[in-house]
């Protein structure tokens, strides 16, 4: 390898306002997502949906990527999200699973909605991507809540089935957005005066919405606006939405909203789920027969009303019970809650009712508990989202809880389980339940390991297989984590010691431990025969034949924050909190190199040769984001003082946020909190067009 300004041709320098110039010098590289560990669990309303009507695929969230999984070859494929995407704010699927829509939220602070395309022509590229979401109330901000319509007319008129997708923002411009996202065409606006949990359309009139937040639920009505005349202003939307009448009765119980869904089939009705535990059936007021004539009365504005209440949904022997989660089936509904329970209740009828003598929606409806479970893949976490799809004959269920782990199961199981459903699939083997703080991977082995803080737990994930392989409860939070080169030896890293535990089928066994205080970072040399410890500002270095300490590197004037090995094993690299970069000789522990850049450093690699790369976020902080680039050092010989070049874009990150970033020539592991703290995972390939990467020697 030549040494640019030694053995080779001199690189110029890249200026760092120049977005040409930053393009081309990362012409050629690319990163292909291999697979992706971790669920958003309560951070996102719909964390999990079908991505058909058989239930053989799931679409989940992970990070700020979308993943495609198939339940019976366990395949997954990721979307192509762009680099501006920050995180995924809400999820929704058609009726008939044959769009997806994704909001997210870009850089820099706007938001937009990808839509994909499910089925057998689905392509992990959006159909369309709406960016420009603004109007007379200024630019949409984070979207909370996304919905597609699912009937086959509006006020009488017909309408292609999901033609229309609608919004909810929070915020300071807060609304509600109905659009027609072929045209990209604003419908409807309404303005909120609070951000909305959930949305959804009347199944039998697209011009009716339902709107649930904590403290209200809502139904919203669409009508067309009168044709502008001459010299009036031209409006932006083609309807009008108002607020119909608000039901008197559900104000008396001042209950806390968690979810509502309009039943199934459809006659205008909804059911409402309650944080104090009841289930309130309501109707919109506008029947299937209303539906039908509702282009002769449009004068005439549908009235809601309250149906009934159900106080215990998990049984009579559940009280007070939760309820986080509703959704609807052919006649009954599926509630989820607190402790891993699921209930499911069915509407009774009589012997002269069916398809063809639907049932009067002003009677009251009879609705049986026909079984409540408990999952036992939820380990006792309260259910996050719930998703249903399938026939009459048959329905499918999908559950991602707060811990974020994501099962599925018959519905015809829980009737069959006594109590219990124990044999539920964990997808991907579980996930972690907070935000991964270290992590390292094996290069003899298709292994990496992570470490939470949340749960004090371990997990070794075989990145070729796509699960994990073993979960390791510790007795007390890791500091820090690393894996030999080989795979079979880990040194975790706790508050007053550093374990070696070797890697077993299904457990961690401990091999030794050293009684050393204070260490937050380990790294195993490419050779795996030398492991560097950081403590604070210090460098502890260890022989792994003997486990004695073998030198004490001091250089740092803040804690140490990142440390690698070139791939001979000839040099370690440390970088402080600071900026600094410290270089070391392996054959002496002498210092052979210092520099730093300003800012706040987050990880270090090297390639050897003198070529080093040190990921420093600037200082400054502005709307609450600060401004994160890799720096690339190149080191000159020692007479000569190195070169920063600016070699990757620019990227934001929260600033409360702390990346945790494992770089090397052999892979890139990334795991990010995001910035709403959810646990993910991703393990990536690096591609370049034009160069062959090294592979690298134990």
């Amino acid at each position: 390898m030549q040494r640019p300004g030694v053995d080779g041709p001199r690189r110029p320098s890249i200026d760092p306002s120049s977005t040409a110039a930053v393009e081309r010098a990362t012409a050629g590289i690319s990163l292909e997502v291999l697979c992706g560990f971790g669920s958003h669990g309560k951070n996102l309303r719909d964390a999990v949906i079908f991505g058909d009507i058989a239930g053989q695929y799931l679409a989940q969230a992970v990070g700020r990527q979308l993943a495609f999984r198939h339940l019976l070859g366990e395949e997954v494929s990721f979307a192509a999200e762009s680099c501006d995407v920050d995180a995924i704010t809400a999820c929704a699927a058609s009726c008939s699973r044959s769009f997806l829509a994704v909001c997210q939220v870009c850089r820099p602070s706007r938001s937009q909605v990808s839509i994909y395309e499910l089925g057998p022509v689905a392509s992990n590229r959006p159909v369309q991507t709406l960016q420009e979401l603004n109007g007379r109330d200024g630019p949409v901000g984070r979207i909370t809540a996304v919905a597609f319509s699912s009937a086959s007319r509006a006020s009488g008129v017909p309408e292609d089935e999901a033609s229309r997708l609608a919004v909810a923002s929070m915020g300071y411009r807060a609304q509600i957005i109905v659009l027609d996202w072929r045209l990209n065409e604003i419908i409807s606006r309404f303005v909120l005066q609070e951000e909305l949990s959930r949305i959804d359309f009347n199944p039998l009139d697209s011009d009716m919405m339902s709107g649930s937040s904590l403290n209200s639920f809502d139904i919203f009505l669409m009508r067309d606006l009168p044709v502008a005349e001459d010299g009036e202003k031209e409006q932006l939307e083609s309807k009008e939405m108002f607020k119909l009448q608000q039901l008197e009765e559900l104000e008396e119980f001042a209950v806390v909203f968690t979810d509502h869904a309009w039943l199934a089939p459809a006659n205008g009705r909804l059911a409402l789920a309650s944080e104090e535990g009841a289930i309130f059936i309501v109707g919109s007021g506008l029947g299937i027969e209303d539906a039908e004539n509702r282009a002769q009365h449009l004068d005439m504005d549908p009235v809601p009303y309250f149906v009934c209440r159900i106080a215990a949904p998990f049984g009579h022997t559940v009280s007070d019970q939760q309820v986080f989660g509703i959704r609807p089936f052919i006649n009954g509904f599926v509630v989820a809650g607190a402790s891993s329970q699921v209930a499911v209740w069915r509407l009774e009828q009589d012997e002269n009712e069916g398809d063809a003598n639907p049932v009067d929606i002003f009677a009251i409806p009879k609705y049986a508990h026909e079984c409540t479970a408990v999952i036992d893949a939820g380990k006792g976490s309260a259910v996050a989202s719930i998703d249903l799809v399938g026939s009459r004959d048959e329905v499918h269920v999908a559950l991602c809880f707060d811990s974020s782990d994501i099962t599925h199961f018959r519905l015809g199981a829980l009737t069959d389980c006594n109590g219990h459903l124990a044999d539920s699939p964990l997808l991907g083997g579980g996930f972690h339940p907070g935000p991964v703080t270290c992590m390292d991977m094996a290069v003899q082995r298709a292994i990496l390991v992570t470490a939470c803080s949340q749960d004090a737990s371990l997990r070794v994930w075989d990145y070729e297989a796509g699960r994990c392989e073993l979960c390791w409860q510790a007795p007390e939070e890791p500091t820090g984590l690393a894996l030999h080169p080989f795979g079979f030896l880990l040194a975790v890293s706790f508050s007053d010691r550093i374990r070696f535990m070797e890697i077993l089928a299904k457990d961690l066994k401990l091999f030794s431990e050293l009684h050393v205080k204070n260490v937050h970072l380990l790294r195993f040399s490419h050779g795996g025969h030398l492991l560097a410890a950081a403590q604070s500002k210090l460098i502890l270095v260890f022989s792994t034949c003997n486990l004695r300490k073998i030198a004490t590197l001091r250089g740092h004037p803040r804690e140490v924050s990142s440390m690698a090995f070139d791939p001979l094993d000839r040099t370690l690299v440390t970088l402080g909190e600071d900026g600094k970069v410290c270089e070391w000789s392996t054959e002496n522990w002498n210092s052979l190199n210092e520099y730093g850049a300003h800012g706040e450093a987050a990880a270090v690699a090297t390639a050897g040769e003198g070529l080093v790369w040190a990921g420093v976020a600037r200082a400054s902080v502005h709307g609450g984001f600060r401004k994160a680039q890799l720096i690339d050092c190149v080191v000159r010989p020692r007479s000569r003082r190195p070169r920063f070049g600016h070699f990757a874009k620019e990227c934001t990150k929260k600033a409360r946020t702390t990346p945790c970033i494992h770089l090397s020539t052999f892979a890139l592991c990334s795991s990010t909190a995001g910035p709403q703290r959810c646990p993910s995972l991703l393990a990536t390939r690096t591609a370049n067009s034009s160069h062959s990467a090294d592979s690298r020697e134990p």
